[in-house]
């Protein structure tokens, strides 16, 4: 299930990807379909129907400025459309501008040889523009192609002149080349964003395995000092209140000893979503060495912190870890620090409370210890 929901996520990213680059890539061509209809209409004026080719001109015209908004809607992302809606309409919008220049192409076809070559030259010209700017997307493309070029290649086929027999012929060979060429192009499009996407998801997920704690999903020892330094230093710069409790599963060599080590980790594992759910969003944790972990809490006095460290105690003095047939009840011991004017480092606000935990655990273990500044003697609240 887990493999299929990936498999999604990258599908969906690749799509939206594939959109973007379309979309990027629209402008340009938006703007040399009118360009071209009217360069064409001037080529075939002296035998081509004058109000027909200004229609036709017209109704290209008005295509490629309904496209043009449609770029601009997408890129302030107003419509509320989901990745696949706006590729369907897109596409649909592709597919019917292949048909106003395929169709009108056909109607305008006169009888001189020379125009009509042109003409199909010009079809052949914007089926090529299609498959070099939107081949990303294959069904779309080979739809235009030939809503672009078969009615005009059916009118040479029918005619009794050869010339433009081996045109019809030339047309159906560059169709079936431009269909491969669609299909090969997508692939390592869709290949080299799978690709991206992957390398990315890999790096994210090594990131994650670098600074996340394996057992427990807390933060490491060194990603609870990164994340933990900076409200240090604007706790520190305003004068603001600033706690860390330090606490440490006591007898936990005893747990592992007669339980197993399995035992000893589902403990641990207990312990973090006992702090999941009891500390504040604001509040950093994590395990920074084997059976001990930390809490820093920015805007917090020593009262609050022990009484945020008592309420952990008791929640996980009140806990029973199953295993198969065993259980194991278990306690920590806590250490509070608040940072006071003199503390100069975060190392040190952490020291203080490592202090104040050794003290908890001199005391009979399973209580909080509050560490008091320097000029004064530690207290237990």
């Amino acid at each position: 299930m887990a493999e299929k929901n990936q498999r999604t996520r990258l599908d969906d990213t690749v799509r939206t990807e594939q959109l973007k680059l379309v979309f990027a890539q629209a402008p340009l061509a938006i703007i040399i379909s009118p360009v071209a209809a009217v360069t064409l209409a001037l080529g075939i004026w002296q035998v081509a129907d004058h109000g027909a080719a200004i229609a036709w001109v017209l109704v290209i015209t008005g295509m490629a400025i309904f496209r043009m908004g449609l770029v601009v809607v997408f890129k302030r992302r107003r419509a509320a459309l989901t990745v696949r809606a706006w590729e369907r309409l897109f596409a649909y919008s592709f597919i019917l501008a292949g048909l106003c220049w395929g169709l009108g192409g056909w109607w305008l076809l006169p009888e001189e040889f020379a125009y009509r070559a042109m003409i199909f030259f010009f079809l052949i010209g914007m089926a090529s523009a299609a498959v070099a700017v939107y081949s990303v997307h294959v069904w779309a493309v080979t739809l235009t192609i030939l809503v672009l070029v078969v009615p005009a290649t059916l009118d040479f086929a029918l005619r009794d002149s050869l010339p433009e027999r081996l045109m019809a012929v030339a047309a159906v060979l560059f169709m079936i080349v431009a269909y491969r060429s669609l299909r090969i192009t997508s692939h390592f499009v869709q290949r080299s964003y799978s690709l991206s996407y992957e390398l990315q998801e890999a790096k994210e997920h090594a990131e994650t395995l670098a600074r996340t704690d394996f057992l427990t999903g807390m933060n490491n020892r060194r990603s609870f000092y990164d994340l933990c330094e900076t409200p240090f230093r604007v706790a520190r710069r305003h004068g603001q209140d600033l706690a860390v409790i330090l606490f440490d599963i006591d007898r936990f060599k005893n747990i592992n000893d007669a339980h197993g080590h399995a035992m000893g980790d589902e403990v641990i594992r207990t312990l973090a979503r006992i702090v999941a759910r009891t500390g504040r969003e604001s509040d950093v944790a994590g395990r920074v060495g084997g059976e001990e972990f930390a809490i820093l809490l920015p805007h917090t006095d020593a009262r609050n912190a022990h009484e945020l460290a008592e309420r952990l105690r008791e929640q996980m003095e009140q806990s029973v870890v199953h295993l198969g047939r065993a259980e194991v009840e278990f306690t920590a011991s806590f250490g509070v620090a608040q940072m006071d004017p003199g503390c100069e480092s975060l190392e040190a606000l952490v020291a203080a409370a490592d202090g104040a935990m050794y003290e908890a655990k001199e005391r009979g273990k399973n209580c909080v210890f509050v560490a008091t500044p320097p000029t004064r003697e530690d207290a237990q609240l």
